[in-house]
């Protein structure tokens, strides 16, 4: 699949929440991880020279008490998107592909005609998100879509908006087709070189340096109101 692993430092990827546009002399959080910002930073003074202050707390390995050194590179998750998105509009930008292009132009599935790369990006194909599937992390990106391929559609495209990860796999794809390189050759060519984002990788199953396991949502357990994090190794480690 389509993710990233992201690093809280210096010319780094910073996973969660970016302050924008704001300077002068007011705090800006540049990264944070977890429902209680396990590793953080607070940038102030001119935004073109800020002056950092790293805050590093929690566990490297919940629930162990290992602790979480600044060094430590984290699973970006979904904030992969926002990376695929971006190299989705260079390529419209530069006429490799049109974000009005059908689906159907570059991958073949059900309906792909009535869809357009616009949608995909918007979440507003009506296509069902793979996760509700028999979905396992180690899929192909053509084999998670293909459990879709025989669904129905949410809603009619174009017509309503839902969260999907089968869009943005569909995106990665389409990248491919439309450059004939591979996403991970794109983004770290585009974005992760040219921005010195020097500790962020794509995940291929081994971890380069140190690595947090990392955190997801209720698994194995029901969910709950609010953010509840629990450790990835008590899931069937087959599953994302």
């Amino acid at each position: 699949m389509f993710t990233l692993i992201g690093a809280i430092g210096r010319k780094t990827f910073r996973v969660g929440s970016t302050a924008g546009g704001a300077s002068g002399g007011a705090g800006q959080a540049v990264g944070c991880h977890g429902p209680r910002c396990s590793a953080a930073a607070v940038a102030s003074g001119d935004r073109n020279a800020p002056d950092v202050v790293w805050a590093v707390s929690g566990s490297a390995a919940p629930p162990s008490q290992e602790a979480l050194r600044r060094p430590d590179r984290f699973h970006a998750g979904s904030v992969t998107k926002t990376f695929t998105a971006a190299l989705i509009l260079q390529l419209d930008q530069s006429g490799e592909l049109s974000i009005h292009d059908p689906v159907s132009r570059w991958i073949d599935f059900p309906g792909g005609d009535l869809v357009t790369i616009a949608m995909l990006l918007g979440h507003t194909s009506g296509i069902p998100d793979f996760t509700q599937f028999d979905y396992l992390r180690d899929s192909t990106p053509e084999q998670s879509i293909a459990l879709v391929a025989g669904q129905p559609f949410e809603f009619a495209p174009g017509t309503s908006w839902a969260y999907s990860n089968t869009n943005y796999t569909m995106l990665g794809l389409i990248a491919q087709k439309a450059t004939s390189r591979s996403w991970a050759d794109l983004v770290e060519s585009r974005f992760f070189r040219p921005l010195g984002l020097d500790d962020t990788y794509v995940w291929t199953g081994t971890a380069e340096g140190p690595t947090v396991n990392g955190a997801r949502l209720a698994c194995g357990e029901p969910r709950r109101a609010g953010l509840r994090a629990t450790p990835v190794r008590i899931c069937d480690p087959r599953r994302g």
